[in-house]
């Protein structure tokens, strides 16, 4: 929670790939709540990059395959 609402300008993306643990509480680098405001959008943590990350290397591989597969 170290990236606050002051530390971003109006509308921005924002992209949070920190994990840290605080507490037994998986928490983000971003102050979630406060910036939540100002954000056109926000990833949340957890639940936010790591689905993303897993769908593109899955896609990634289908790819890979597909390519072999003509050779």
């Amino acid at each position: 929670r170290f990236v606050r609402y002051q530390h971003i300008g109006k509308m921005v993306v924002v992209v949070d790939v920190g994990t840290n643990y605080v507490d037994d509480e998986v928490i983000g680098d971003v102050d979630y709540d406060s910036v939540l405001p100002s954000c056109a959008a926000i990833t949340p943590v957890p639940g936010g990059v790591g689905p993303l990350t897993n769908t593109m290397l899955a896609y990634n591989l289908a790819e890979l395959l597909r390519e072999s597969a003509g050779d």
